[in-house]
C-alpha cells in the first residue's frame, strides 16, 4: 500500500481558549440521518481510522469512496487478536485488495508513534464509539478523548477535519436526545477544544448507510455497540486566537484632551459595534427596546458621541 497524498500542511498547534459549536440541528428536532463520509471525500484526499474492532467499517468505506482516496484502517489490538473477530480477516483482505492499509497496534492517542504513520497528514480521521474498554467511567473516556485530539492535532491537515461518532448521550451537545447532564457526559466539545477543534456539525449516525457494518468490542468483548440514535461529531480546526494588546483611548470633551488606557483583558471587547443602527446584537435589540419604551413616556435625546462621558470624573 502506497503513502497517501497529502493536502496541504499543518498548522502549528495553539491553544484553544473557548469552543463555540456551530450544530446544524437549530431548526429540527433530530439531526438528520448522515450519507456525508463518503460524498465529501475528494479524489486524492486520505482518511485515517483509528480504534477499528473488525474492520466492517473501513471495508464498506472502500467500497463507496473513489478508489483515489487514500483509506488507512489502524486498531490498537495485535493482528493475531483482532482477526478473533468475526469476519474480521474478511475484511482486512478486502481493504488490502482494494488498496487500502491496514495497521496493528496502533494507539490513537499517540498515532505519530506509529512507525508507518509518522510524518503523514490526513485530511479526515475518523473514530467509531471510543471507549476505554471494560466499565470505565465518564472521566476515564473523557481523557481518552482528550488525547486523541491532541494526537489528531499533530496528523490533520489545516483544512481536514475530525469525525467521533458517539452513543446515544454520551457527547453532551443538544444534538443528544434525550440531553444528559453535562457532568454526566464525555464532554466532547471541551475535550476538543484543548486541542484547537471546535465542533463544526453534528449529525445523525445511520449503520444501514455503511453496509456490512458492524460494531463490536463494547466494554472489551465480541459485542455491538447500541447504535440506535448514536451521532456523528464532526471538528475542525479553530482559528488562531491573536494575543490581543493593551491599547489607549482618546478622545476630546469640550476644550479638554482625554485618554484612558484599555488593558488587554478587556482589549477586544472595544469598537465591536453591536449598538450600530441595523445591528442584530441581542444587546442593541434590548437598548431598541428600551429606548422606546421610555421615550413613550418622557422626550429622550440620544448622544452621537459614544465615547465614555465619565472621564469628566475627577477624583
Amino acid at each position: 500500500s502506497g503513502r497517501p497524498r497529502l493536502r496541504g500542511e499543518a498548522r502549528p498547534r495553539h491553544r484553544a481558549l473557548a469552543a463555540t459549536a456551530r450544530t446544524r440541528w437549530a431548526e429540527r428536532s433530530d439531526p438528520a440521518p448522515r450519507r456525508e463520509t463518503e460524498m465529501a471525500m475528494r479524489p486524492g484526499d486520505s482518511v485515517l481510522l483509528v480504534g477499528e474492532g473488525n474492520f466492517s467499517f473501513s471495508a464498506s468505506l472502500c467500497d463507496r469512496v473513489s478508489r483515489d482516496v487514500q483509506v488507512v484502517a489502524t486498531c490498537y489490538e495485535s493482528e493475531e487478536t483482532i482477526t478473533k473477530h468475526e469476519h474480521a480477516a474478511n475484511n482486512i483482505n478486502c481493504l488490502l485488495e482494494k488498496g487500502a492499509e491496514a495497521h496493528f497496534l496502533v494507539d490513537c492517542t499517540n498515532i505519530q508513534e506509529c512507525p508507518s504513520l509518522r510524518n503523514r497528514l490526513f485530511d479526515r480521521v475518523i473514530f467509531n464509539f471510543p471507549h476505554c474498554g471494560r466499565k470505565a467511567g465518564v472521566k476515564k473516556n473523557r481523557e481518552l478523548l482528550a488525547n486523541f485530539f491532541r494526537s489528531c492535532a499533530e496528523v490533520v491537515t489545516a483544512t481536514g477535519d475530525v469525525q467521533v461518532t458517539l452513543c446515544r448521550g454520551q457527547g453532551g451537545t443538544g444534538a443528544d436526545q434525550p440531553t444528559r447532564h453535562w457532568q454526566d457526559s464525555w464532554q466532547i466539545v471541551a475535550q476538543a477544544a484543548g486541542a484547537g477543534f471546535i465542533l463544526s456539525e453534528v449529525n445523525a449516525f445511520d449503520a444501514t448507510c455503511h453496509g456490512g457494518y458492524t460494531s463490536t468490542g463494547y466494554r472489551s468483548q465480541d459485542k455491538s455497540f447500541r447504535v440506535a440514535g448514536a451521532l456523528t461529531h464532526v471538528f475542525t480546526r479553530s482559528l488562531p486566537i491573536d494575543k490581543m494588546k493593551p491599547f489607549t483611548m482618546e478622545t476630546m470633551i469640550g476644550n479638554e484632551h482625554c485618554s484612558f488606557r484599555i488593558p488587554e483583558e478587556l482589549a477586544d471587547k472595544i469598537n465591536r459595534n453591536f449598538l450600530q443602527e441595523g445591528s442584530n446584537h441581542p444587546v442593541n435589540v434590548i437598548k431598541e427596546l428600551l429606548k422606546m419604551r421610555i421615550a413613550a413616556m418622557v422626550v429622550v435625546h440620544e448622544l452621537e458621541n459614544q465615547f465614555p462621558l465619565l472621564l469628566e470624573y475627577r477624583p
